[in-house]
């Protein structure tokens, strides 16, 4: 009889779970969701966008061809609360998330201020005097 074949897992976390499920396949893996008894991975994560946050076994493990790797998942815009911060680590500020900085493309109106839209959005440049 012949030996099997091996194939080393690759990184999912990360990625969308219907990129990863397309991933695994072409490398003869099958992705799983954390109840082998329940629902497939698909039915689980259709429709929307859901992102990989776990995997086992671990990337670069080599497995036989055709194993599973289970994979835990979020929905996109969920948070994970088990997710710690590192002691000392930078916080984010959020003001310079919030804010374009020098897009004049971006247009911010504040509560009732009327926008002051940027000449192009106003076809102001092409206008002839």
């Amino acid at each position: 009889m012949g030996e099997r074949r091996r194939v080393v897992v690759p990184d999912f976390v990360g990625e969308p779970v219907h990129v990863a499920i397309e991933a695994a396949a072409e490398l003869g893996l099958v992705l799983v969701g954390p109840d082998p008894d329940g629902p497939s991975l698909r039915a689980l994560t259709w429709p929307g966008l859901f992102w990989v946050t776990a995997q086992s076994p671990a990337s670069d493990v080599t497995v036989e061809w055709g194993s599973e790797v289970e994979v835990a998942f979020i929905e996109d815009g969920e948070s994970r609360s088990d997710v710690r911060a590192g002691a000392g680590d930078p916080v984010p500020a959020l003001s310079r998330h919030a804010e374009p900085e020098g897009d004049p493309d971006v247009v911010t109106v504040r509560s009732s201020e009327q926008p002051d839209l940027p000449a192009r959005a106003r076809g102001e440049e092409n206008r002839r005097e």
